[in-house]
């Protein structure tokens, strides 16, 4: 365990190198969560978007570029606008890595024309991307960095030491025996899957975002959500206060300018509300 945290620490060792060694440590330790996590870092993600972890999913800019007006800021519809401006990062970790050092501070990512169109403000010809600052990249880099130490102490709590990539019987069972509190587990995932009844859940930073009318309101668990995650006090009190208004207005003709409001509101803190959208969405009226 004390290599893979001296790695962690050590910048120069590509975290890609580091998760090969969780994966061979965790193989012989025969936790499989955490091999499911290593091989999705390793190999990229498959799936749908919703199997993300938080820290894959991220809010920049989005830019339309007209043949009359060059690039510029794409306008229209707030809400198309904040969800085509939500990007999924599913490649390899090694892949990222690579980026950040072949890449300028900028990084674009192209949106197809077709999914575009809901914005109907810059003709049929425009072409349409994603800015983002290339510390998203860093900051995902980073969250594997930090998991891989967290996960490599959590072993050490335990009593897993191993010497080298080889461990004891003993250091076996006791793995076995502290699974729960060891494995990686997809920490930090944003996940949406049938857990509870038979509708969908989400969940993002440990706040259930669930739309199960039966257990959750979605209104609640968003102002948990914007009460948890939004440091600065003015935007935290505005959107708290339009979540109460969207509650308030909810199945009336007032709700879509509410609604409207809030995204506007939102656009910096778009990462904690992203995952709410589509059960927001849902109010509105056909």
């Amino acid at each position: 365990m004390e290599e893979i945290q001296a790695g962690a620490l050590n910048r120069d060792v590509p975290v890609a190198d580091l998760l090969r060694r969780v994966k061979l440590a965790a193989a012989k330790l025969k936790l499989t969560e955490t091999l499911d996590w290593v091989d999705s870092e390793l190999n990229g993600y498959g799936g749908e978007d919703k199997d993300l972890p938080e820290y894959r999913v991220a809010a920049g800019s989005l830019y339309v570029t007209t043949f009359h007006h060059g690039t510029r800021p794409a306008t229209g519809d707030p809400h198309s606008i904040a969800m085509l401006s939500m990007s999924f990062f599913r490649e390899p970790v090694a892949s990222l890595e690579a980026l950040l050092t072949s890449q300028p501070g900028t990084i674009t990512m192209p949106i197809n024309p077709d999914l575009a169109r809901a914005i109907k403000n810059h003709g049929h010809n425009a072409s349409y991307a994603v800015h983002f600052s290339k510390n998203v990249l860093v900051s995902i880099v980073d969250t594997v960095r930090n998991l891989i130490l967290d996960w490599a102490i959590n072993l050490e709590n335990e009593g897993i030491l191993g010497e080298g990539v080889s461990f004891t019987v003993d250091e076996k069972q006791k793995a076995a025996q502290s699974a729960p509190n060891i494995q990686i587990n997809n920490y930090g995932h944003y996940h949406q899957g049938d857990t509870h009844g038979h509708q969908n859940r989400t969940t993002i930073g440990g706040v259930d975002a669930s739309t199960n009318s039966l257990t959750i309101d979605v209104f609640e668990q968003l102002q948990s959500a914007v009460t948890n995650n939004i440091d600065n006090a003015a935007d935290r009190d505005a959107l708290l206060e339009l979540i109460k208004q969207m509650d308030e207005k909810k199945g009336t003709g007032g709700f879509k300018e509410v609604y409207t409001n809030f995204l506007v509101s939102a656009a910096n803190h778009m990462t904690v509300i992203a995952p709410f959208l589509p059960a927001l969405a849902s109010y509105l009226p056909g």
